[in-house]
């Protein structure tokens, strides 16, 4: 009995099984397992143990109302807040809301994130480790933590006009 292998038939699967392992190493060589964008806006943690972390922290405890520029800094004239109480939410999530990318991985969880906007264009994205009131804010926008002393997020204000 003689047993032959016909080369032919067996290459083109070969071949393609290479080429995709070849693709598959270096999107993941590139970042693609991690994805990050590299054009959007700058991202930056305010975790408790940095100042303006601190600062929010402590806040919760105290009654005092400051405006919200004091605590993070920064030359912006609106904010937006997305805070989501019963857990977290993605980036993609609040990509989708302002219609720009932020500069971090997709797969980043938050649980309240600001993204300052000036002249209507997004410029930093911040993730704070307190809870906030969502929504729209404009530059003399505060932080009322007097006002509603009790609750376990802090409450942003804009002052009338």
């Amino acid at each position: 009995m003689v047993l032959t292998v016909d080369h032919g038939s067996d290459r083109p699967r070969w071949g393609h099984i290479v080429v995709t392992a070849l693709v598959l190493m270096l999107a993941v060589a590139c970042g693609g397992g991690e994805s990050t964008d590299e054009g959007g806006i700058p991202y930056e943690d305010l975790g408790e143990t940095t100042p303006a972390g601190i600062r929010l922290n402590e806040m919760l405890q105290r009654e005092e109302i400051v405006p919200l520029r004091d605590v993070i800094g920064g030359d912006w004239d609106s904010v937006y807040v997305k805070y989501y109480q019963h857990g977290w939410f993605t980036i993609s999530t609040v990509e989708e809301d302002i219609g720009a990318s932020i500069e971090i991985a997709k797969n980043t969880v938050f649980k309240t994130l600001l993204v300052l906007f000036r002249n209507g264009k997004p410029q930093r994205a911040i993730n704070v480790h307190v809870g906030m009131g969502p929504g729209r804010y404009g530059r003399n926008v505060v932080i009322d933590n007097k006002t509603d002393h009790s609750s376990t997020r802090l409450l942003l204000v804009d002052p009338p006009p």
